[in-house]
């Protein structure tokens, strides 16, 4: 897919980095005799990152947060923080990295460290920790809904109303001392408030859009006599799709105490 490198772009990043945020006309793919040029990578967006030993999908926040998913079918880690102003694949910094595979619960990976570096219209990445080593990837392009969309999940929103509807899916789960479970009842409605059970749990929460992007904040509480998890989750849901208006959607929660985490992969029924 060729990759559309615009001055004005590169001067849009520039913005994002300076002042902290983006600005209200966010850069758009364009559509050529059925061909989607891809909208190039900035320091905020959702990605398809590829480090080889595994593929995933990250969010890049104005605020600086970050939050991955490890995996594609099925959830391999988790990946989050808030990123410095400094960090680079030259300068990593702090992070969590919630794995799930490692360990049967899931666990935190020791000395975790992650940096980015935008560069000549290519993303850079770099995720390090103790028992994993390094690894590293590039993006050329933000993710879009689809093959050949000319729309991308971050830039371009899928209204909420059009992903109201019943899910089901995968979880797993870090601190709760829990299989990973399947999910049947996850439901969510046009106002973004959505409920489901999971093991000894019953959860309700809301999703909000986050500004004008594709991204939802999430906020989740969990409830019942005999449930694991003690506090409310927060993070972020993202569609990783939408094809023939049916969604797959990714939602990564986490304790404030980084204690607990909980992901999970809903595919629209």
């Amino acid at each position: 897919m060729r990759i559309l490198n615009k001055i004005l772009v590169a001067s849009s990043v520039l913005l994002m980095c300076s002042c902290g945020g983006g600005s209200s006309s966010a850069p758009q793919t364009v559509p050529v005799n059925n061909v989607s040029i891809a909208t190039p990578p900035s320091l905020v967006g959702i990605y398809d990152v590829d480090y080889g030993q595994f593929k995933g999908v990250y969010t890049f926040l104005e605020d600086g947060r970050f939050s991955g998913m490890h995996g594609t079918t099925t959830i391999l880690g988790h990946p989050h923080g808030t990123l410095a102003a400094n960090s680079s694949v030259d300068d990593l910094k702090p992070i969590t990295w919630v794995n799930y595979v490692v360990v049967q619960f899931g666990h935190e990976e020791l000395g975790a460290v992650f940096g980015r570096s935008l560069k000549d219209g290519v993303l850079s990445l770099k995720i390090s920790s103790a028992a994993m080593g390094a690894l590293t990837a590039t993006v050329k392009e933000q993710k879009t809904w689809g093959p050949n969309s000319s729309k991308t999940l971050y830039f371009d929103p899928i209204p909420l109303s059009s992903l109201a509807g019943n899910y089901l899916g995968d979880s797993v789960s870090m601190g709760a001392n829990t299989d990973p479970q399947y999910v049947q009842d996850f439901t969510l409605d046009k106002q973004g408030s959505f409920r489901f059970s999971w093991a000894s749990c019953s959860f309700q929460g809301t999703i909000r859009q986050h500004g004008n992007t594709g991204v939802f904040d999430a906020s989740v509480v969990p409830s019942g006599d005999n449930c694991k998890y003690r506090n409310v989750l927060n993070g972020i849901a993202i569609p990783l799709s939408f094809i023939n208006n049916k969604a797959v959607l990714s939602f990564q929660l986490d304790s404030l105490d980084r204690l607990q985490s909980l992901s999970l992969l809903m595919q629209a029924n």
